[in-house]
């Protein structure tokens, strides 16, 4: 009997969620590995960036996974492996080579705007509690390691915020449904500038790639459980108003 279909896909992508759940380092599986992979394989192949394979009696699983920036990715690369090799052998009693299963953990860069987006929700959480001098803030704030492309951008989104922080306020206050502007906490206050500011003037940046970064800082660092949802709906309504352009291309 062939040995392939021993393992089922299913059980498979069900012993991988598991597994993620193991590593406090690990934030989930990465969400653009499924769009990069669209170009590449079949669109049958790819699922919540789980890729498996059967060829020629093998059977290949490929994992993007999404780590906070500062873990090393190497290491927990392959501590998933070896977890989720373990976890396939419990469950069918076979080492891994007599199936001729191969799991592959691809490493992720982290895009320095993503890291940058949470720096300048940082520095201006900062000033908007010290209210400091804008250059007092930067000069006394700690980047971290981090790379110099998200220094800069962390950078230059706290000091546009802050030159164009009334236009971005009203915008976002003329979005507001049965809900008062005092009312929203401050860290949700400045998630909503970063994902505005983005939207209006960085067209260079996709609608759903900002307002996705939106949904993640306030998933992280929101100020309620479901402080996500608000910011979502509130970026949603500014994005049809002022991205109405890109929504007829597409």
């Amino acid at each position: 009997m062939s040995m392939e279909f021993v393992v089922s896909d299913q059980a498979i992508i069900q012993i991988i969620g598991n597994t993620l759940k193991e590593f406090d380092e690990i934030e989930g599986l990465g969400s653009d590995f499924a769009k990069e992979l669209m170009d590449v394989f079949d669109r049958e192949e790819v699922k919540r960036g789980i890729k498996i394979k059967r060829k020629n009696g093998r059977i290949f699983i490929d994992l993007l996974l999404r780590v906070y920036y500062l873990s090393e990715i190497s290491k927990i690369a392959k501590r998933m492996r070896e977890r989720i090799k373990e976890n396939l052998e419990k469950l069918t009693n076979c080492k891994l080579e007599e199936l001729n299963i191969y799991v592959i953990v691809l490493k992720i860069k982290v895009k320095h705007r993503e890291i940058g987006r949470e720096k300048a929700l940082q520095l201006l959480y900062q000033r908007e509690l010290s209210k400091s001098e804008i250059d007092k803030v930067i000069n006394y704030f700690e980047f971290g390691e981090i790379p110099d492309d998200a220094v800069l951008y962390a950078i230059d989104l706290f000091e546009e915020i802050e030159r164009n922080k009334e236009e971005i306020d009203e915008v976002i206050k003329n979005h507001l449904i049965k809900w008062e502007w005092n009312r929203i906490l401050p860290v949700d206050r400045n998630i909503l500038r970063i994902g505005t500011y983005e939207l209006l003037y960085r067209k260079d940046i996709p609608t759903g790639a900002i307002i996705d970064q939106a949904v993640r800082l306030a998933k992280r660092f929101g100020g309620y459980e479901d402080s996500f949802r608000f910011i979502n709906g509130i970026l949603g309504r500014i994005a049809d108003e002022v991205r109405s352009e890109e929504k007829n291309r597409s």
